[in-house]
């Protein structure tokens, strides 16, 4: 009864005989393959091709069976799907069997197989089907059988960990037996061994057709071959959670190279301010005398006015004149004295960056004021060029003080015997910076070498070395332009009568 059963509804065992492959072919060719690590992906895309060839092959036995019109054209049709089935079989086994060893046979073993199948195919027209079967389907699922066994066995390390070594050999199992029930139980022919073992030999011994075991088969392969194909799943994961690990790590490296570059600022911002104060005060060392000097001036004029006043006390009332013209110039001397002064106290003192609403030339002026004893005293003629209506900007006026006083202290030295000090300042349009205001300031002196015209502004560079110059002068001046978002720029003349400084701050 049951034979019968299944004899009479083979065409549902074709159903599903080839809906199984199907379904293994889709499954394969949905998964993210791509890139993979394991060589795996390299080769199962082939077995796809025969899921989808083989399960349509079962579908045309179906319609067969059934009685569907066909001819000898629906017959060929079906021949050649079959070979191409078992030929993507056959190829699948072989490159799965030679991934990770040399190749065992190379695509020639291929073609020759191909040409055997035809020359059977023409020999023995009655049953054509039989050399696919013989010739590529028995040894494409044996060596499909041993490739999934080795790739599972070389590979053991990685995929141990997920769990798919049942799947491997349930795979490996089911297409060994599949190649014997398809590859050997072949339809009856009048020559061996298709005269012996045979699809009606296997009715008579199992009373089951042979295409209901190889529905079995096809079922076990589809199973386990969608579960091997979790390591591609697992793969895609591991790589998402790799990345957000690293993200995470690259994450917290950049919060900590932050934190210490942070940390690098503040400590190179405190030694900027405590070398600018240091160069400063070797400023105020050399200003020195020169501002004794110009104290000691209105001090003379203080105690002469007193002596005039006390010798002429008793002439107050009558003397006037003279005495409204003493007190005169002892006020004008004692401004002049606290000018100074307080020039000195505010330039020597120690300040945080602070940014005002600044007119260049007032500081260009009280830059001059501080080193006026130093300028006569070295028989330095000043030509000043300073245009009126400059419009405001934003500077640290102690600090561009410092910067101007190395400058002309720097051009005073240049010219031992006394010679001119230009300052000009301007406004100019310019492209990307938009309207800046413009110091310029020249002198007539010796000029600066060519060979070490870039070495000027680097830090402890200097040609006074024993005349105990630090070489941070101009490194200083430099910086101090430059958190002022200004620009400096020394050349020597176009004529080589002297050095030009030009400093450029945006308006």
């Amino acid at each position: 009864m049951l034979t019968n059963f299944f004899v009479k509804n083979l065409d549902i065992v074709f159903f599903f005989y080839g809906l199984s492959f199907v379904v293994m072919a889709i499954a394969i060719l949905v998964q993210p393959r791509r890139k993979s690590i394991f060589r795996l992906a390299d080769v199962i895309w082939i077995l796809a091709g025969f899921g989808i060839t083989h399960g349509m092959n079962e579908w045309l036995d179906m319609f067969a069976i059934i009685k569907w019109p066909h001819s000898n054209l629906f017959n060929l049709i079906r021949l050649v799907i079959l070979a191409i089935s078992f030929i993507f079989l056959y190829e699948f086994g072989r490159r799965l069997i030679s991934l990770e060893t040399k190749e065992v046979l190379n695509r020639w073993s291929t073609v020759i197989l191909c040409l055997l199948v035809l020359v059977g195919i023409l020999v023995f027209k009655r049953e054509p089907s039989i050399w696919p079967r013989y010739l590529l389907c028995f040894p494409g699922g044996i060596l499909s059988t041993f490739g999934f066994m080795r790739y599972y066995q070389r590979n053991k390390t990685i995929l141990a960990p997920i769990n798919v070594k049942r799947y491997f050999f349930v795979a490996a199992f089911s297409i060994g037996i599949y190649s014997i029930a398809g590859g050997i139980v072949v339809p009856q022919a009048n020559f061996p061994p298709a005269s012996i073992i045979n699809t009606a030999f296997f009715l008579r011994v199992f009373g089951v057709p042979v295409q209901l075991f190889r529905t079995f088969c096809a079922i076990f392969l589809a199973w386990s071959i969608g579960h091997i194909l979790i390591i591609f799943n697992w793969e895609t994961n591991h790589t998402l959670t790799s990345l957000l690990e690293e993200t995470s790590a690259a994450k917290a490296a950049l919060e900590k190279a932050y934190n210490e570059l942070e940390m690098n600022h503040f400590e190179l911002k405190a030694t900027q301010s405590q070398l600018i104060q240091a160069e400063k005060m070797e400023v105020v060392g050399r200003l020195a005398s020169g501002v004794a000097h110009e104290v000691k001036n209105p001090l003379a004029i203080i105690l002469q006015g007193t002596d005039y006043l006390s010798n002429n006390i008793s002439t107050i009332s009558t003397d006037k004149e003279g005495i409204s013209l003493a007190l005169k110039y002892m006020k004008e001397a004692i401004k002049r004295a606290d000018l100074v002064i307080k020039g000195l106290l505010d330039f020597s003192s120690i300040s945080e960056m602070k940014m005002a609403p600044e007119n260049l030339n007032s500081v260009v002026e009280s830059s001059l004021l501080l080193i006026k004893n130093h300028i006569e005293r070295n028989r330095t003629e000043v030509i000043k060029s300073l245009k009126k209506d400059l419009p405001i900007i934003n500077l640290d006026k102690n600090k561009i003080e410092q910067a101007f006083i190395n400058i002309f202290l720097n051009s005073i030295d240049a010219m031992p015997n006394g010679g001119q000090l230009r300052i000009k300042t301007y406004t100019q349009e310019t492209e990307g910076e938009g309207s800046v205001v413009i110091a310029e300031i020249e002198d007539t002196g010796t000029g600066i070498p060519p060979d070490i015209l870039d070495k000027i502004g680097e830090p402890f560079f200097t040609t006074k070395r024993e005349k105990g110059g630090t070489g941070l002068g101009l490194s200083i001046v430099k910086n101090i332009v430059d958190l002022q978002y200004g620009k400096i720029k020394i050349e020597n003349k176009e004529d080589n009568s002297g050095v030009r400084v030009t400093v450029m701050f945006k308006v």
